[in-house]
């Protein structure tokens, strides 16, 4: 087996009914765990693939997990420097909850992925600005010698309490300094290889999407204020780098009357 993708099931149960060294020869790993399913088990889940990772697999690929991040060893990922070339690393608990502290790799973990990932290309990680210092954590990312996409994921600076300002838009403004700061990093340390993506993602924004559902947030969405927005800088057709923002569809429209 060269591929296993668990999405949307009891991983605790699935790692529980397989023998590990059957899943030696895996190249991709992907794990996402539907919230549906009881949250007792996923600390235990994530030991057991962070086991399975470091101990069982030979050499990854890709890796593209949802997880506890913080229980998950580093080193572990690192066990595959030579053969990734895809990490996508996420913790459970994600941006979707204004009051929420997304776990976040620290700035010299980050800086060790790149020293010790040179083939990786594509890059998905949680910053949760209170955890860590933006700066530095940047620069981590930016120390991967062949990264040219990156997904990175972020809390809304807004907050549904406070009062509107109209003549600001925090989160686009702390995205732009994002996009610079890793332009100004890349074109210091590789000015040869320039960036295809980076994604901002701000509070938990997806394609298909509820909304914040307080009624302080429906104020400010009925208003054109939103927490969940996503910010995307590629370059065009002249070589530039441009900025766009994402739009999103309402999900509510694909959940019959009787899930309300």
């Amino acid at each position: 087996m060269k591929s296993l993708v668990l999405v949307s099931v009891p991983v605790l149960n699935f790692l529980n009914s397989i023998s590990p060294p059957d899943l030696c020869n895996l190249t991709r790993l992907q794990v996402h765990e539907s919230l549906a399913h009881a949250s007792d088990g996923r600390e235990e889940a994530t030991r057991r693939l962070d086991l399975l990772v470091r101990k069982h697999i030979r050499a990854l690929e890709v890796l593209d997990i949802t997880c506890h991040t913080n229980l998950f060893h580093i080193d572990s990922i690192l066990q595959h420097g030579g053969s990734l070339r895809q990490v996508h690393f996420r913790d459970h608990v994600g941006f979707t909850d204004d009051d929420d502290e997304c776990p976040t790799l620290r700035a010299e973990d980050v800086t060790r992925l790149g020293q010790g990932l040179p083939f990786v290309h594509t890059l998905e990680l949680d910053m949760d600005v209170a955890l860590c210092y933006p700066p530095e954590f940047l620069r981590g990312i930016a120390s991967f010698p062949m990264l040219q996409t990156l997904i990175l994921h972020v809390q809304t600076l807004l907050r549904a309490t406070e009062k509107d300002d109209p003549a600001r838009d925090r989160d686009y403004e702390s995205a732009m300094q994002m996009f610079s700061c890793l332009v100004r990093l890349r074109e210091k340390s590789n000015p040869d290889l320039a960036w295809k993506s980076i994604t901002i993602n701000v509070g938990g924004w997806r394609r298909v999407m509820l909304r914040r559902m307080g009624p302080e947030w429906r104020r400010k969405n009925a208003r054109g204020i939103f927490a969940e927005r996503c910010f995307v800088l590629e370059k065009d057709e002249n070589g530039r780098y441009r900025v766009a923002e994402q739009e999103c569809h309402d999900g509510s429209q694909y959940i019959s009357t009787s899930q309300l």
